[in-house]
Formats: C-alpha cells, sequence, structure tokens
C-alpha cells in the first residue's frame, strides 16, 4: 500500500509531479530528456574509484580507475575494443565503449565522478 502524505497517495504525487517536469522541461534547450538519456548511465557497484582529485562545497570529484559492467554491455565493450586511442573521438561513448577504455594508453584515468558529499 503507498503511504499518504496530506490526502493524496505518494504516487499519486509522484506522477503529479512528473507531468509538472515534463511540461516546463518540454520546450527547453537546457534540460533535454533526449539527449541526457543519450548519457550511459553507471550502478556504483560498477565503478573502481581512485583519488580524489578536487573539493568543492558540496560535492568530490574521484578519478574512475575501473569500470566493470554487470552482464548488460559486456559485449558491447568486448566489440568495440581498439588499440587506437584517438578513435574514441569518433564513437559516442556508451557503457561498453567507456569500460574497455577507462585508462587512457595504460595509464591514465580518462573517467571521473562527481558525488555529493556524505
Amino acid at each position: 500500500m503507498s503511504e499518504k502524505i496530506g490526502e493524496f497517495t505518494e504516487g499519486h504525487l509522484l506522477n503529479v509531479a512528473k507531468g509538472v517536469v515534463e511540461k516546463k522541461t518540454g520546450g527547453s534547450k537546457l534540460l533535454d530528456v533526449e539527449a541526457e538519456a543519450r548519457i550511459p548511465k553507471f550502478d556504483a557497484k560498477e565503478l573502481t574509484i581512485g583519488r580524489v582529485l578536487g573539493r568543492g562545497g558540496f560535492c568530490v570529484v574521484s578519478e574512475v580507475t575501473n569500470i566493470t559492467l554487470n552482464d548488460t554491455g559486456k559485449e558491447d565493450a568486448a566489440n568495440k575494443k581498439t588499440d587506437d586511442e584517438h578513435f574514441i573521438h569518433n564513437l559516442v561513448q556508451d557503457r561498453g565503449f567507456m569500460a574497455s577504455h577507462c585508462i587512457r594508453q595504460g595509464k591514465d584515468c580518462r573517467y571521473a565522478i562527481k558525488k555529493v558529499q556524505e
């Protein structure tokens, strides 16, 4: 059973909020839902976090030293592995590509993650 907030269920309020956000961002050039959907997403368990690169008022930026994909995306990673480091600039970076090219030229981390401080 869904929890009630006032006279409405949590599910109802979430649906109303979703509709409001979609209406407000529908024509936005800043908040492009389709562009956001193309950004690869990872579960925290798939990322190995390395040294801290920087800290701000609310966030910590750390290097990503390894990406170990769960079962989805492993096949893509195997198909896109290449030794050409410049190959990366010609592709949209999907999960598999990012996992197989996480370290640049065998030494430098290519990706970083920004997380809200705990």
